[in-house]
């Protein structure tokens, strides 16, 4: 092999490794956009009481 072409057989292979850096990127980007959409709902209990009573209403 000649150094040109160990040059550019280099070259490919960095190319290639870019293209995979990108693609993985990519594709973390959209898991997190994915799991953005997905709403998280926190529920609390609370006590409501009236004035003068001892009922509690529970929501």
């Amino acid at each position: 092999m000649s150094p040109d072409q160990i040059i550019a057989l280099l070259t490919s292979f960095g190319a290639l490794l870019a293209a995979l850096a990108a693609f993985l990127t990519f594709r973390q980007l959209v898991k997190q956009r994915e799991a953005s959409y997905q709403p998280k709902l926190v529920i609390s209990r609370t006590r409501i009481s009236l004035k003068g009573t001892n009922n509690w209403i529970e929501m």
